[in-house]
């Protein structure tokens, strides 16, 4: 037997995909920030300030791999990080 259902437009299944992401991804964010410290919060927090002298946050410096893979290269990328 054939029966016959219609499903919702695209744009409502997507709002619907979107609004559940987001619902899912704040709750793990929730969480993560209830188990850091004081510390770690302000650690944290201190990757995305600038200042004047400084041409980049220290997150961007985070997110630049290394250039081409030397040993040079990879050690002073392991030196940022750190």
């Amino acid at each position: 037997m054939n029966e016959h259902c219609e499903l919702p437009a695209f744009s409502t299944l997507d709002r619907t995909a979107r609004r559940i992401r987001t619902l899912v991804n704040g709750g793990i964010y929730q969480r993560i920030l209830a188990r850091l410290s004081e510390t770690e919060r302000a650690a944290l927090s201190d990757l995305l300030q600038t200042t004047a002298e400084a041409a980049y946050i220290p997150f961007t410096r985070i997110k630049e791999p290394p250039k081409s893979a030397t040993l040079t290269h990879l050690d002073e990328w392991l030196s940022r990080l750190t």
